[in-house]
């Protein structure tokens, strides 16, 4: 299957590609087209955790094509290049949701962009968003730090 360079194309031309398969950018984002009556459109992004030579992907939402609503080339690459996540307590919530659900990490480090008061309102506004839908803990599954490390079956 051959790729097609998408940094070497117009937005509107990425619109219009209809062959199945993976067109590449060359720098890790990939419109996938699925075969088939409705030839599903989706932009991806795939890359390297350091120190693995394993590639993971992801999804950064429906393409923009023919008759189809979704992402443009221009927003997928803004999305797939953005390390700085900003908006309500809510939207930042359903970024690292997204992330963390796609399979693309396990956790995240917060630098704070002042500190001490960044640091708080993470903690007082989108750590007990991310509470209510699941996904932080409200309190350690052990009594000592070895065990919510290693786990109470750990010598």
């Amino acid at each position: 299957m051959a790729k097609r360079q998408l940094h070497k194309l117009s937005a509107r031309e990425a619109e219009t590609i209809a062959k199945p398969g993976r067109h590449g950018d060359g720098g890790g984002l990939y419109l996938a087209i699925e075969a088939g009556a409705h030839g599903r459109r989706q932009w991806v992004f795939l890359y390297r955790v350091r120190g693995s030579s394993k590639r993971r992907e992801l999804g950064l939402g429906p393409a923009k094509g023919k008759g189809k609503d979704g992402l443009s080339l221009a927003d997928a690459v803004k999305d797939a290049k953005n390390d700085e996540i900003v908006g309500t307590p809510a939207q930042i919530a359903d970024h690292l949701q997204h992330i963390f659900e796609s399979g693309a990490c396990d956790g995240f480090v917060v630098a704070p962009t002042y500190f001490p008061g960044m640091i708080e309102q993470f903690c007082r506004m989108v750590v007990p968003e991310l509470q209510r839908r699941g996904i932080f803990r409200k309190e350690y599954a052990g009594t000592t730090l070895r065990e919510n490390l290693l786990g109470k079956d750990e010598p």
